[in-house]
């Protein structure tokens, strides 16, 4: 029988850890490029405003595929945290963002579609109450119904949000990037807002 050296078995652990998702991914937080020759920056979790708790179903399509998850989603000025759910209710991954760290919890089975620094900039441009224009990144928005958000670069749409109602997160949110050609429909399932 051979033996293996300590560094091959620390090597081996850390490699199945991974591969069955229960190490955490903690990255380095650059701006996100959202499209061609545009980017977003991550806002902290404190400029959302207030804390909040819901619980969306959203469906995605991209192309020919389509994808339905449920998200538990958590605002606090300390956290932004995302869950997301099959909809049997098996969890698939968690996105948590301080504002400084972004930590990323796939698990090794789940198909996730939108890395979780792209899934976080979706959730900023649609649901923040102010987007600052930075850059080549440009909003334009109506504060009276029907609503709607755009994100712009050189006074073209990229992205286009539409609400249902406000603040957002209360009712249905249909997300379309133009760009990329994908769209996510985000309805509500329950929801509890903390001042």
């Amino acid at each position: 029988m051979k033996t293996r050296s300590l560094p091959n078995l620390i090597i081996g652990l850390f490699l199945l850890l991974g591969a069955t998702g229960c190490l955490k991914d903690s990255m380095t937080v650059a701006p996100v490029r959202i499209a061609d020759r545009l980017d977003f920056e991550l806002r902290p979790p404190e400029t959302f405003g207030q804390t909040l708790s819901v619980l969306q179903r959203i469906k995605a399509q991209h192309g020919d595929r389509t994808f339905e998850t449920l998200v538990q989603l958590e605002i606090n000025p300390e956290w932004v945290t995302l869950v997301g759910f099959t909809p049997m209710g098996i969890r698939t991954f968690t996105v948590r963002w301080s504002g400084d760290e972004l930590i990323s919890e796939p698990l090794a089975d789940a198909d996730m579609p939108f890395g979780p620094k792209c899934i976080l900039a979706d959730l900023q441009m649609a649901l923040w109450p102010e987007i600052p224009a930075v850059g080549a990144l440009q909003i334009q928005e109506t504060q009276e119904p029907p609503y709607l958000r755009e994100v712009l670069r050189a006074g073209v749409a990229v992205v286009r949000v539409r609400y249902e109602t406000m603040p957002a997160w209360q009712g249905r949110i249909d997300y379309h990037h133009l760009e990329r050609d994908y769209r996510l429909s985000i309805h509500p399932l329950k929801n509890n807002r903390n001042p």
